[in-house]
């Protein structure tokens, strides 16, 4: 209500004002014989325009931009006014039309009213393109937000084919010889698959949850690849230190990196390798690098740092984009004397 009242009586201050300095310059070009007289009419006319504009706009054309609206919104309250002005100075409704001044006085008063009026509506129209740009720009941005937060959840919930059926293939090979072995990568795949899937409808969890997460996937893949894999958590026992494990990232941002390592560096080399993953933190900034030892650079299809059947290091520097802009980033160089270091650095304040 208060605001109500607000918008009613600014456009009501603003037009008194301007309609006192009218009946000033009514007064210095000799079309009033007094400012009492002058004032009286110009405010009739005034409020008469005002109260016109605004029954047309509230109820008979609301949300008009029509200059042709506007100009007759303006030519009726110009005749009220007069009729108004005409029964305060002297009972007479039309004595503003035929008194010695009378004609120039309508001159003006329809010149003054129609720059108003147009004035009125341009000014509207102006708003209401500004509106309709916000608007767009509104639903643009949600548009783009949306595609991205899919784009997101269908790379997070993606899972490398090849892995999947290699792992499957191993776990029905060690039924018969190694069911306790078989049972245990089973339970770790189901769980797996569990939080690939429910991560992707998740923007974020915590440290905690990814190392969890990178720990069975890499046992996964070591009863693959056996002796060929082995793996590290650096620090060790990092595992039982709160202040990694409880600091909040997007989920699934560093199992593509391991996943990347042991596809492209471990699985192509003949005596396989190590990955390792070292966490630290340096200038308020949360550092993440995965060592590998495999072949690196030196295999084809590493050239392009791409997964090309999961999720590449490309999708994640599109991820870290998307989140944090240019507060993120992710390096890749040469392991000497093999593989490859990926480092990945996320600001502290946006974790």
């Amino acid at each position: 209500m208060k605001f109500g009242w607000v918008k009613l009586l600014l456009p009501t201050f603003r037009n008194t004002v301007v309609c006192a300095i009218i009946a000033q310059v009514v007064l210095d070009i000799a079309l009033a014989p007094s400012y009492a007289h002058s004032i009286k009419v110009s405010l009739s006319i005034g409020y008469s325009i005002q109260l016109t504009f605004f029954v047309f706009d509230r109820f008979l054309y609301p949300g008009s931009t029509s200059y042709w609206v506007g100009l007759s919104k303006s030519c009726i309250g110009l005749i009220l006014g007069m009729c108004l002005g005409g029964l305060i100075i002297s009972d007479n409704l039309l004595i503003l039309f035929y008194y010695p001044a009378g004609k120039e006085l309508l001159i003006f008063s329809m010149m003054i009213t129609l720059f108003a009026g147009v004035l009125t509506v341009a000014r509207v129209r102006f708003a209401s393109q500004g509106d309709q740009i916000s608007q767009l720009e509104v639903k643009q941005s949600r548009q783009e937000t949306i595609a991205l937060e899919n784009e997101i959840k269908l790379l997070q919930a993606q899972i490398e084919p090849h892995f999947l059926f290699n792992t499957l293939s191993n776990i029905v090979s060690l039924i018969e010889t190694k069911p306790k072995l078989a049972e245990n990568s089973l339970v770790n795949l189901t769980h797996l698959l569990r939080v690939k899937l429910d991560r992707g409808r998740d923007k974020i969890h915590t440290l905690g949850d990814e190392l969890w997460l990178l720990n069975v996937y890499l046992e996964l893949h070591q009863m693959r690849l056996g002796e060929r894999l082995t793996y590290q958590f650096l620090p060790t026992n990092i595992e039982d230190d709160v202040s990694f494990t409880s600091l909040a990232i997007p989920s699934l941002l560093v199992q593509p990196l391991v996943e990347n390592a042991i596809q492209h560096g471990i699985e192509p080399s003949v005596k396989g390798g190590n990955v390792s993953i070292e966490l630290a933190f340096s200038d308020n900034r949360l550092v993440i690098k995965v060592t590998d030892t495999g072949l690196g650079f030196k295999a084809p299809k590493s050239a392009n740092l791409t997964n090309h059947s999961g999720i590449g290091l490309s999708n994640v520097r599109r991820r870290l984009h998307a989140i944090y802009a240019d507060r993120a980033a992710l390096s890749v160089v040469d392991n000497q004397p093999s593989g490859a270091i990926v480092a990945l650095t996320i600001p502290m304040e946006a974790c």
